[in-house]
């Protein structure tokens, strides 16, 4: 027995050697292995981490090719230096059974190449699209029907000149709405958002090459593949250039490729906007004398993020860009211009609700940075108070412009059910600016001072107030009822007095209209 014991510590203690002579050689082979990927540039980090494992075959210099058999392809998105294509070789006692010719043909190095080029337009790409936003399924619809628009006029436009270059052809169309911001934005983004789709589907595609890559088994299919791969790093590199385009284009440039396509005059601008959108207001009091608040109504019963931004501009005729959080995409630098703080609304010890709005549509002599307002107690429905209550007596309400005016178009659907207007069956609707026309004319009916109007509107001069609303209003058997305490309006700068009266402006467009008759005939 004590025999067989000491036998067997024997053994024990030789089991242990030789495990400590392994992990030694073990550990030689790790280090020579660092050793050669320190000097070896076409690994990839993953097959310099397997390498002295087991894991990858090196053919020794007897071979004639002496690189390393890494794996096929990089991940997608690391940027690696690729390694050499190569098929796995058999082991037969611990070398290669053939030395790989592939290794050293220009194939390979062609390869590499052409994977190298996917991979660094997959990069590009990816960082394009690294700060999207998701699309709510509404916006996704508002810019299909812009994008319809778009191709129709597109297609006129290439009929009429078929060698126009599509660049230039993209500011002509862009520049028809560059006369209004609002417009001109909401349609480059609708072509931004159309880009930024084909990119996604771009990646989704070469992802699709990058596994076929790893399952391929014969030359043949890596020839086909590779083919592929260069046509999808060329895509990907068009609809990148693209994006990048779109993003340089300006109202200025358009609006100067338009008129030279067109002839001077032809942009819709802002005059012609303010016309537009007073005549739609006109045929609102007719239609529907109560179709303020239809839509409010309306508005109350949906379930919409936007039910207290559009509460809020229907009271007090706020512009939608003043609920923009985003910087002025007039500034001149929009990276370094700070962030706005869109409409700020308080609840007041009285019952009041105090209402800050930060302007928009600033210039050295025009527009107010800040104006402040009241909201009488009575003017505040009992759901938004409440929400306000549970937002500890202050709300901050911000949104894109577009996003509001989709809202708008929603509420009108339910309020005028298909109801249509004009030669061109237009759907009958509601802008936030047919509130701000009708915000404008309740003030002045309700015997507001041409300053005080002025500066609940945002604006610096007395003489644009004028623009806004109708004089008279319409036929009502009672003064309109006014949300906004009066006295409470406070603004950045002072009201400049207006040069012209009333009776001067009657008659400055009977004169023009008359001038406009007589080139007629």
């Amino acid at each position: 027995m004590k025999l067989t014991s000491a036998l067997r510590r024997l053994a024990a203690k030789a089991d242990h050697l030789f495990d400590t002579k392994a992990s030694l050689a073990a550990k030689d082979a790790q280090f020579d292995a660092k050793q050669r990927n320190e000097l070896d540039i076409t690994k990839t980090e993953d097959a310099k981490l397997s390498d002295g494992l087991g894991n990858v075959v090196r053919v020794p210099p007897s071979g004639g090719t002496g690189v390393s058999q890494a794996p096929a392809i990089a991940e997608p998105g690391t940027g690696e230096a690729m390694a050499s294509e190569q098929p796995p070789a058999a082991l037969q006692g611990g070398v290669a059974s053939q030395p790989l010719e592939a290794a050293s043909s220009a194939d390979a190095w062609a390869s590499a190449d052409d994977r190298k080029h996917l991979m660094d337009a997959v990069k590009a790409a990816r960082a394009l699209l690294s700060n999207r936003q998701p699309v709510r399924a509404s916006t996704q619809q508002n810019y299909a029907r812009k994008l319809v628009v778009l191709e129709q006029q597109r297609k006129v436009l290439q009929e009429s000149d078929p060698k126009i270059h599509s660049r230039q052809a993209l500011r002509i169309l862009l520049g028809k709405y560059a006369g209004v911001p609002g417009s001109f934005f909401a349609m480059r983004r609708a072509l931004h958002y159309q880009l930024e789709e084909q990119l996604t589907q771009a990646l989704q595609n070469q992802d699709k090459l990058q596994k076929a890559w790893r399952n391929s088994t014969t030359e043949l299919q890596r020839s086909s593949l590779l083919g592929e791969m260069s046509a999808a790093a060329l895509e990907l590199e068009k609809i990148a250039k693209s994006i990048a385009f779109i993003s340089t284009l300006d109202r200025e440039s358009c609006m100067a490729a338009y008129a030279k396509k067109h002839g001077n005059g032809s942009v819709k601008n802002q005059d012609t906007s303010f016309a537009q959108t007073k005549a739609l207001v006109s045929i609102l009091n007719r239609r529907m004398p109560d179709w303020q608040a239809a839509f409010r109504a309306a508005n109350e019963n949906s379930n919409s993020i936007y039910r207290a931004h559009a509460l809020i501009q229907s009271l007090l005729g706020i512009r939608p860009a003043e609920f923009d959080s985003s910087p002025d995409p007039m500034a001149g630098d929009a990276n370094q211009a700070p962030r706005r703080s869109g409409v700020t609304v308080s609840l007041l010890e009285t019952g009041n609700v105090k209402v800050t709005i930060e302007g928009a549509k600033l210039g050295e002599h025009s527009g107010q940075d800040l104006r402040t307002m009241e909201l009488a107690a009575h003017a505040i429905p009992p759901w938004f108070l409440a929400q306000l209550q549970q937002a500890a007596g202050v709300l901050k309400l911000t949104s894109k412009p577009q996003a509001l005016r989709d809202h708008y178009e929603r509420m009108s659907a339910k309020v005028f059910k298909g109801a249509a207007y004009g030669k061109a069956h237009r759907p009958l609707h509601v802008t936030p600016y047919c509130f701000r026309h009708r915000f404008a004319t309740d003030l002045r009916g309700s015997g507001w001072e041409v300053e005080e109007l002025a500066a609940a509107l945002g604006q610096q001069s007395s003489d644009t107030q004028k623009r806004y609303g109708h004089r008279k209003g319409g036929q009502r058997s009672k003064q309109p009822e006014i949300a906004v305490v009066r006295g409470s309006v406070q603004a950045t700068h002072a009201i400049k007095p207006r040069s012209t009266s009333w009776k001067q402006v009657e008659k400055s467009v009977t004169r023009q209209k008359t001038a406009q008759r007589s080139r007629k005939k």
